[in-house]
């Protein structure tokens, strides 16, 4: 039998059961624009997310020295009392291989620590902080900070920069006005730490209220070497050592409880003159250059960061650097999760409505084929071949998986547009970093419909297989005598 025919004999079939065509049709329909806009929120939230943390904090890639425990670029994804951050072992390798990177756009280090900061010697604040070149951190995230007051520190100079919600909150604990200019003690936090003195030299806008991004501050990164032990003879050639030893943190509660508290030998240290102990004449020491903990690396247009980020490990290794090369969902760390959970659970309900579209399509074709076996006994008996009824009914489902598709992406479409031209106001902290500000637009991805669109036919063909091999299994006498 030609195709024509076998089109025209679908066609009627499914206009003779209009309301069933329509039911199942609607059901389809419906299932396909819930997966499309759930999709285009998704993409919307992922791409909020890359806002907010690729383009300006973690670069597409980093990188960190191998460790079991969880890094990202804030620090230890596992509190205070995780393992600490080490420095890179042999920096200088590390840094010819990303200048001699032709995926490479530009690269930062930073060094991080969680600190105190101190309003003589007692604790007021605690924030996280990283240890910067100005320079090299502008180049790489230059919509990073948002200066109401002041800008970075001079190349070579100290500085320490806040936003102005922790600047107030330190205002209001201290019982202080402290602005730009003043000078602030900073320590690590850990007991006994040195105290480094910082002038604060920028104000920022307050990236969120609230979330890992409202307590963290910059300064520049030779200080932050000094703090954490980080340092060579002055006279000689710097080379990274090992990490500071570890010592007890405070408790964060406790600290802040009630009044500040006074801390333990914490007097004031002029980290010029840095000298180590020993024997004889001390030995001044300074920072060293080649001591970075994490370094971000944004890439050139185009190249996909998977792909470059097993590139860029192979290259490290050959030169010998001891690195491990993460992506940047890993170094927004913990606030990545909702949008990976929020993935998967998406890829649940899509499977779910896969077996839904399945049960309904069989059942429906199954109806149908019940109904209609005298016409199919008498297509056999009348020489119809058994590929001939299959491709019948295959017809059947391909016409109402189009017909569904077409309605639910235009559907789909409508609710985006409609959606990504209003921009749904959010107020919640959490969804404003999600999606990267207090407006949500849902992305609108024509090429995921279509795949969308295709993926919702394929099933629905998948699940037209088991009733036509019901429609073939029937005896045609029997069939004609069913009436």
């Amino acid at each position: 039998m030609k195709w024509p025919v076998l089109w025209t004999i679908a066609y009627r079939n499914l206009a003779e059961h209009r309301r069933r065509t329509l039911s199942v049709g609607g059901i389809m329909a419906l299932g396909l624009a819930l997966v499309i806009v759930g999709n285009g929120f998704l993409d919307a939230a992922t791409e909020g997310l890359r806002q907010s943390y690729r383009d300006k904090y973690t670069g597409d890639v980093f990188l960190a020295a191998p460790t079991k425990a969880s890094i990202t670029v804030f620090g230890s994804d596992a509190g205070p009392n995780s393992e600490k951050v080490a420095p890179l072992s042999g920096f200088s390798k590390v840094e010819m291989v990303l200048n001699a990177s032709s995926l490479v756009a530009h690269w930062s280090g930073q060094n991080v620590a969680r600190v105190l900061l101190l309003v003589g010697e007692k604790a007021s604040a605690m924030v996280q902080v990283l240890g910067i070149d100005p320079d090299r951190y502008q180049a790489a995230f230059p919509q990073t900070l948002s200066f109401e007051q002041g800008g970075y520190w001079k190349t070579g100079d100290r500085g320490l920069i806040l936003n102005a919600g922790t600047l107030a909150s330190l205002n209001k604990r201290a019982g202080t006005t402290l602005g730009l200019g003043d000078k602030l003690n900073v320590s690590l936090a850990v007991a006994g730490g040195k105290i480094v003195e910082l002038p604060l030299v920028g104000i920022t806008a307050n990236p969120v209220a609230q979330g890992p991004l409202a307590q963290i501050g910059w300064c520049d990164s030779n200080s932050l070497r000094l703090l954490k032990g980080y340092t060579v003879e002055a006279s000689a050639t710097p080379a990274t050592p090992a990490a500071t030893p570890s010592a007890s943190v405070l408790d964060e509660e406790a600290l802040f409880s009630g009044d500040s508290t006074q801390l333990a030998g914490s007097s004031g240290v002029n980290l010029d003159t840095i000298t180590s102990g020993g024997i004889g004449r001390p030995v001044p020491l300074s920072a060293d250059p080649n001591a970075w903990e994490i370094v971000t690396v944004g890439l050139k247009t185009g190249v996909d960061s998977e792909a470059a980020g097993k590139i860029l490990s192979k290259a490290l290794a050959e030169a010998g650097a001891e690195v491990q090369v993460q992506d940047w969902l890993v170094g927004a760390g913990r606030s990545a999760t909702p949008v990976v959970a929020m993935k998967s659970a998406f890829s649940l309900v899509i499977l779910v409505i896969a077996l839904v579209a399945v049960f309904i399509v069989t059942n429906a074709l199954l109806i149908s084929v019940s109904e209609r076996t005298s016409e199919i006994g008498t297509m056999r008996a009348l020489g119809g071949r058994r590929s001939v009824i299959r491709n019948l009914i295959l017809l059947e489902v391909l016409f109402l998986g189009v017909a569904a598709g077409a309605v639910g992406v235009v559907l789909a479409w409508l609710v985006l547009g409609f959606a990504n031209g209003i921009g749904l106001a959010v107020d919640s902290t959490f969804l404003q970093m999600l999606f990267s500000g207090k407006q949500v637009k849902p992305v609108l991805s024509p090429l995921g419909s279509l795949l969308a669109w295709a993926q919702m036919v394929a099933v629905a063909l998948l699940a037209g297989l088991y009733p036509a091999q019901t429609a073939l299994s029937l005896s045609p006498l029997k069939a004609i005598q069913a009436d």
